[in-house]
This record gives structure tokens, C-alpha cells and sequence, in this order.
């Protein structure tokens, strides 16, 4: 598990089409919820955040690109 958010923090680090491999954990984790009615927090926020953090703190140099 350890492996995988560092991957995944690795990735959205280096490319920002990186948040698109973050939808079938999304979608994994919303089937286990529909099947069992348990909300595991800890592995979705641990994912929001290895995807999200990164993308969130290089913002500002993907918008100066973009411009």
C-alpha cells in the first residue's frame, strides 16, 4: 500500500494526466461500499491525498505553462 501512494504521488508529481489513473480506485472503492455498506476512510482519503496533494501544490506552475 505503501508502494502504490508513493506511486501514485510520483505520478501526478511528473505528469497531470496522472489524476485519470486515480478513477478505478475511486470506482473500486464505491463498488466495495455498494456491496458491503463500509466506508474504509482511511484507504479513500490516504488516495484523495497521494493524488490530489501534489496536483494541488504544482498548480501554479501548470497554469504559468498553460498561459
Amino acid at each position: 500500500m505503501i508502494l502504490l501512494g508513493l506511486s501514485l504521488v510520483l505520478a501526478g508529481i511528473l505528469h497531470y494526466f496522472a489524476v485519470f489513473a486515480f478513477l478505478p480506485f475511486f470506482l473500486a472503492e464505491a463498488a466495495h461500499f455498494g456491496l458491503t455498506r463500509q466506508l474504509r476512510r482511511g484507504r479513500l482519503a490516504s488516495r484523495l491525498l497521494s493524488g490530489f496533494v501534489p496536483l494541488a501544490l504544482f498548480w501554479p506552475v501548470l497554469s504559468a505553462m498553460q498561459k
